[in-house]
């Protein structure tokens, strides 16, 4: 993640972000002052580590004085180690031969460095006046490979190239290569962007919006460690700013506990794994550590080459806490269910797992040990067909009821014989809202049931024996004022039975001859009295 800004010191281009990689055209020792000079200036009232790589036409002492002339205090930058004259023949020749990659690994290097002494980061320039034509496939190669890496770190590098030594397309391979160029035209600098870069760019900023403003830490590293970007997200996940922690080891985020996991997690995305949701502890600046759910990514450059790791976090530290305070729910559940014949279990379909307590053997027909190698299977083998949809409606409606059911349920027990329980409890969700289990109990209810049915039974034949004699069953609640009927309403009433059956106790007052309703209402009250006294 780009920080923000920095002041170029070129008037035409400004300010330029972290990453930035451009060349400069140029045809005379002059027009390389014109650019080199106020460019590192700059970059020394900056806090910038500079690094001037030299070649033809301007040699180490040349580029000195020129800077000593413009810049004041110039030599002390010099004493104190803050620029760097190298030639071109220790920093891209070994053997004499061009060693690209040991180039890219000095780059890095340096950055680190420069980071560890407290400099923002590194300023470079890079010089082609020394390349050869059998040189320059290998040298476009690793300007394709530069351009990639250095947009994830705090580096600017600006490169030269002399127009006597290229034909036209050779200046087109050097421009898409490159951010943009600086060429001089009629005595003015002008800057030519390149047309495909200037796409990806904007599709670049697209993407660093929505990674500078999510709540997730977005942070990549290094594939040496190093922390190169830092979002607003990262800073209130673990407290640190992104000054704090640029140039700095990822490491600083592990608790003693874990040292070198985040190294072997590294490893394994260098071996081509992916890392999802791997829940694990992380420490934050105030010593805190917090549960987060990591998901780590390869960060590839135009060539396809790995150039760094995207490690995206997710504080799940309440969530865990909700989820420990269920556990301890859990154990009291336990507890209460074996005292009361009822069992408690939780199940996790993400390993198909389930843990089971209370009256297990009871209820169910099995033993402990036999339930504990049940997953799903238990469900599917042990639920009435009829209602396995019920289940899967609780999981589906989980947002709507705030993870809570309660159902009934047939169960077969492991002898074969059919009961009837009432499963209650919890869903369980992640991170993201979606259930991945549940924490419940089970309880057996088949003798309501069995007297739920007789008296619905005994309702039946009441209703088809008072339908058959001519006479009419009816059942008055006094303490809600509700009358259910049946029988043979119409031919006793006149009245259909769903127009009597809308009737309230009204119709003791308006149906009722007046002589007999005090009568009616005695008798009512006595019976009550009587139910009262025998319970």
């Amino acid at each position: 993640m780009r920080e923000k800004l920095r002041n170029s010191g070129i008037d035409i281009i400004e300010d330029v972000p972290w990453g930035t990689h451009f060349c400069q055209f140029y045809q005379t020792k002059e027009d390389l002052m014109d650019i080199m000079v106020p460019y590192f200036k700059t970059g020394l009232e900056n806090n910038e580590f500079c690094i001037w790589v030299t070649s033809q036409p301007l040699e180490i002492e040349e580029a000195k004085e020129a800077l000593r002339r413009a810049v004041p205090n110039f030599n002390t930058y010099l004493e104190n180690g803050q620029i760097e004259f190298i030639p071109y023949t220790h920093w891209y020749l070994k053997e004499g031969r061009f060693d690209p990659e040991g180039v890219l690994n000095g780059l890095v290097e340096k950055l680190n460095h420069a980071l560890e002494n407290g400099y923002d980061g590194l300023r470079l320039t890079e010089y082609t006046f020394w390349l050869k034509e059998e040189d320059w496939d290998g040298f476009v190669n690793y300007e394709k490979e530069i351009d990639g890496i250095i947009e994830n770190y705090r580096i600017i590098d600006l490169c030269t190239y002399s127009l006597n030594s290229f034909n036209a397309i050779g200046i087109i391979d050097v421009i898409a290569n490159h951010r943009f160029a600086l060429i001089k035209r009629k005595g003015n600098w002008e800057q030519i962007e390149s047309s495909k870069r200037k796409i990806a760019e904007e599709e670049r900023l697209n993407l660093a919006g929505i990674v500078e403003y999510s709540n997730d830490a977005i942070i990549t590293k290094s594939l040496d460690g190093i922390i190169i970007s830092w979002n607003k997200g990262a800073e209130q996940t673990y407290g640190y700013s992104a000054r704090e922690v640029m140039g700095k080891p990822i490491s600083i985020l592990e608790p003693s506990i874990l040292v070198e996991e985040t190294e072997e997690l590294a490893e394994l995305i260098k071996q081509g794994d992916n890392i999802r949701n791997y829940e694990t502890l992380r420490l934050r600046k105030d010593g805190t550590i917090i549960n987060v759910s990591l998901t780590l990514s390869p960060v590839f450059d135009t060539n396809g080459k790995l150039t760094a790791i995207s490690v995206i976090a997710r504080d799940i530290t309440k969530s865990k806490k909700a989820e420990e305070e269920l556990r301890k729910n859990e154990e009291r559940y336990r507890i209460v269910t074996e005292q009361t014949g009822q069992v408690v279990y939780d199940y996790d379909s993400r390993t198909d797992k389930s843990s089971w307590a209370g009256a297990i053997e009871e209820v169910t027909g099995y033993s402990f040990e036999e339930l504990q190698k049940f997953g799903k299977d238990f469900w599917i083998k042990n639920i009435h067909r009829a209602d396995t949809n019920h289940m899967d409606e609780k999981f589906q409606n989980v947002r709507e009821t705030g993870g809570r059911f309660k159902e009934e349920l047939r169960l077969r027990k492991k002898d074969g014989t059919c009961i009837y329980i009432e499963n209650s409890g919890i869903c369980l969700t992640d991170h993201e809202g979606l259930p991945y289990g549940a924490i419940g109990v089970l309880k057996d209810i088949t003798s309501a049931k069995i007297a739920e049915n007789q008296l619905q039974e005994n309702e039946e034949r009441y209703s088809i024996a008072t339908e058959q004699t001519g006479q009419i069953i009816f059942d008055f609640n006094f303490k809600i004022c509700e009358v259910r009927w049946a029988g043979a309403i119409r031919e006793v009433t006149g009245y259909d039975p769903e127009e009597f059956e809308n009737l309230d106790k009204s119709v003791w007052i308006e149906h009722v001859h007046p002589k007999d309703r005090m009568g009616l209402l005695d008798a009512l009250k006595k019976s009550l009295e009587e139910e009262k006294n025998i319970k």
